[in-house]
């Protein structure tokens, strides 16, 4: 299961970037970013300038897991219950 700072860390990486380059970009302190991929509680403005520097959605970041794709035959039409499921994955629901 990915966490905030190891999504923070993967689009960080996929572009190659060291954690000071990142920080540059998205105009925050090297600090802040060191501590958001340590596990700390970043604000949500700082989440949102990090996500606009690694080309992605806050929500992205945010993201637990990566929902399974939907598998379908030629002769199924659209199903809206495993469409919003896909879309929108319960989460913190048991």
């Amino acid at each position: 299961m990915s966490s905030l700072r190891d999504n923070v860390r993967h689009h960080r990486r996929r572009l190659g970037w060291s954690q000071h380059q990142l920080a540059t970009s998205a105009g925050v302190s090297l600090g802040a970013v060191r501590s958001i991929e340590q596990g700390g509680n970043p604000k949500v403005e700082t989440i949102y300038l990090l996500a606009r520097a690694l080309s992605t959605t806050t929500s992205s970041l945010f993201a637990t897991e990566s929902p399974e794709p939907l598998r379908t035959t030629a002769g199924d039409g659209p199903k809206l219950s495993e469409l919003r499921q896909a879309l929108m994955p319960p989460v913190g629901l048991r």
